[in-house]
C-alpha cells in the first residue's frame, strides 16, 4: 500500500531514474530494444537514489515517460501513482484523475486515502459523479481492512443528510489511543468527515502545566474535514465513546448539510488533498 508520503518519496526517486536511463547509460539504453528487465532494474535502483530534488512538473514528465516506454511492466502500476501524485501537487486535476483511473485498472490497490485522493482530483475536473464512486471506495476500502481486522465493532445509521459509520475499538492501540471513530459520508457532493475520540496524554501533560492540577489522562473529540481540525471536546479523567455519541452525531450532521467546499488553487500550485487521514479511516496495526 503506497501511502502519499511513500509517493512523494517515490516521485522524487523516479527523477534519478530518467537521469540514469538516458545520461548516466545511454549507449546501454540505445543497445536494448523495447522495455526490458534492465529498464525496470533502472527504474526501481533509481528510486533509492534520487540525485536532486524534484519539482512536481518534474516527477509527472518522468512518471509519464516510463510509463509510455514501459505499459507492459507490472511496475507501470506504481508509476501511474506516482505520476497521479505528480500532476496532483502540480494542480493538474484531469491528469491526475486520469492516472488514478488508469492504475485502478492496472490493478493497483489504493488506499482509503489514495481513493480520496482520487475523489478530490475527480471533483475539481468537475466530474461529480466519478468522485462520488471514488469516495465510496475509499470508505468502503476502510470498512473492509477494519473488519478484517476484528478490531473494532462497527454500525451504520442512514439520517437525511447522509450516512454515519461508528467505529468503536475493542482494544485501543496504546501508541494511537483512538477509542473511536465517527465517519460521515454526505448522502451527495462533497467529502467525508469525522469525528475521532483518543486519549492525549500530551495534552494533559501540558494543561496540568497551565493549571497547576494533577492531571494524568485526558479524552480529547476531534472533528475532523478534509483539511480542517477542531476540538468539540476534551474532558478529564477519561471517558467512554457513549458519552459523545450525540455531540459527535450532531457535529456530522451539520457538517454533511453543508460540505465544506474544496479550495480553488493555480496550476502550478499542489490541489487541496485531504490530510490527517490515517486518524479518519484508522485501523489499528497488525500485531
Amino acid at each position: 500500500m503506497i501511502t502519499r508520503r511513500k509517493l512523494i518519496r517515490l516521485a522524487g526517486a523516479i527523477v534519478a531514474g530518467c537521469v540514469s536511463l538516458w545520461l548516466c547509460l545511454p549507449q546501454f539504453a540505445r543497445a536494448e530494444s523495447g522495455c526490458g528487465l534492465s529498464d525496470a532494474i533502472r527504474y526501481q535502483a533509481a528510486l533509492t537514489d534520487p540525485p536532486q530534488e524534484a519539482s512536481p512538473a518534474y516527477i509527472l514528465a518522468v512518471a509519464e515517460d516510463f510509463i509510455a516506454r514501459c505499459p507492459d511492466r507490472f511496475e507501470v502500476r506504481e508509476a501511474l501513482l506516482v505520476a497521479a501524485r505528480g500532476a496532483l501537487d502540480h494542480g493538474d486535476a484531469a491528469r491526475a484523475a486520469r492516472h488514478y483511473t488508469a492504475a485502478i485498472k492496472a490493478g493497483a490497490r489504493l488506499s482509503p486515502a489514495t481513493h480520496l485522493d482520487h475523489a478530490v482530483a475527480l471533483m475539481v475536473a468537475g466530474d461529480a459523479r466519478a468522485a462520488r464512486i471514488a469516495r465510496e471506495a475509499a470508505v468502503r476500502n476502510w470498512l473492509t481492512r477494519l473488519a478484517a481486522s476484528g478490531t473494532a465493532d462497527i454500525s451504520m445509521d442512514e439520517v437525511a443528510a447522509g450516512t454515519i459509520f461508528f467505529a468503536r475499538y475493542i482494544t485501543p492501540d496504546p501508541d494511537v489511543r483512538i477509542s473511536a471513530v465517527w465517519l460521515a459520508v454526505p448522502a451527495g457532493d462533497g467529502l467525508p468527515s469525522a469525528v475521532v475520540l483518543r486519549d492525549d496524554a500530551m495534552r494533559a501533560s501540558l494543561r496540568a502545566l497551565v493549571s497547576g492540577e494533577r492531571i494524568e489522562a485526558m479524552t480529547v473529540l476531534d472533528h475532523r474535514g478534509c483539511r480542517t481540525s477542531n476540538v468539540l471536546h476534551e474532558t478529564t479523567p477519561l471517558a467512554p465513546a457513549q458519552s459523545f455519541d450525540a455531540a459527535a452525531r450532531a457535529a456530522l450532521i451539520a457538517s454533511m448539510k453543508r460540505p465544506a467546499p474544496l479550495e480553488k488553487t493555480s496550476m502550478g500550485e499542489p490541489l487541496p488533498s485531504c490530510i490527517g487521514l490515517d486518524l479518519m479511516f484508522y485501523v489499528p496495526a497488525a500485531e
